[in-house]
């Protein structure tokens, strides 16, 4: 989890200090040649070629240096210790907005920007915020769109500015501004490749944790049943003692108290007719009627059924 911040944080400064080269190109491009047209006494041709007044060049450069600084300062407060406020992000995206309309919507690298410092405090957003960070991604980009835009409010197309020049520093221009616009790009691939890698990462550390709370379960549930299982064996055990210590005692009492009265009763009906194997006999008779009265106890016993 270190390794992914310590990642998206540098890809997301990179990102940060980019996005301001490609701004202040294109307002220096802005500026430098509206200057070259000043002193080439070009203006009246220049705005001929052109559908509406273009914005002051001065108001553009140092609008675009004052409000990117304040929008840099606004994403690189944004750290994972730091508390999330859906607010600033709202701002960071006006502020977006504000300077890419400076410059007519020339590019729209900012607003890759914005969606990667979205997508870094994504884990910090409830789902009512990331459906509201996501619809606000897709009005942004189209609302930066210079071909969706350019009907609606009066917007000047960069390339008129790069005819100024002369052939090879419009080529260096064009060069210049393809290879940073293609980093910027390259970079932003990078980061949403980073945050796709992690998101399955987590969602498999996350099924791994949970195959281990079924393990976990599981194995509770045997202990639970095997626990059970011993405290009903030795509820059986205790029930034994008791029937043997109490009622084989009580039986065994009652037996010997029917021979004291059957020898009495020998003796008064005339000993001679009763033979000591007799007494054996009937003796014996009455010891297996008790057992027979304790097997029917023990079997009588709860849980008996089930053994």
């Amino acid at each position: 989890m270190r390794s992914y911040f310590r990642t998206t944080g540098r890809l997301r400064l990179a990102l940060v200090v980019l996005n301001y080269v490609i701004v202040m190109f294109y307002a220096s491009v802005f500026l430098t040649a509206t200057k070259t047209i000043v002193v080439q006494q070009r203006s009246a041709a220049f705005l001929d070629t052109l559908e509406h007044i273009p914005k002051n060049p001065l108001f553009v450069f140092f609008g675009c240096f004052g409000l990117y600084a304040l929008f840099a300062a606004l994403v690189l407060r944004h750290t994972p210790r730091a508390p999330f406020s859906f607010s600033s992000l709202a701002m960071e995206w006006g502020l977006a907005f504000v300077i890419l309309f400076l410059l007519d919507f020339t590019t729209q690298s900012v607003v890759l920007l914005v969606i990667c410092d979205g997508l870094f405090h994504v884990r910090d957003l409830k789902n009512s915020h990331l459906f509201a960070m996501l619809a606000l991604a897709v009005l942004l980009y189209l609302g930066t769109n210079f071909s969706i835009m350019s009907p609606i409010v009066p917007l000047t197309d960069l390339h008129q500015y790069f005819l100024v020049f002369s052939p090879t520093v419009r080529a260096l221009l064009l060069l210049l501004c393809s290879l940073i616009e293609g980093v910027n790009l390259l970079l932003f691939i990078t980061f949403i490749a980073c945050f796709t890698v992690n998101q399955y990462e987590e969602k498999e550390s996350i099924a791994q944790e949970l195959d281990m709370v079924n393990q976990v379960n599981e194995e509770l549930r045997n202990y639970a049943a095997l626990t059970e299982q011993i405290a009903q064996n030795n509820e059986r055990k205790r029930i034994a003692r008791e029937i043997h210590d109490t009622l084989g005692h009580a039986l065994t009492g009652i037996a010997a108290g029917i021979d004291a009265c059957l020898v009495m009763i020998d003796k008064k009906a005339g000993g001679s007719q009763t033979t000591a194997a007799t007494r054996a006999q009937r003796r014996h008779g009455r010891h297996w009627r008790c057992a027979q009265l304790l097997a029917k106890a023990a079997a009588r016993r709860p849980g008996a059924a089930g053994t």
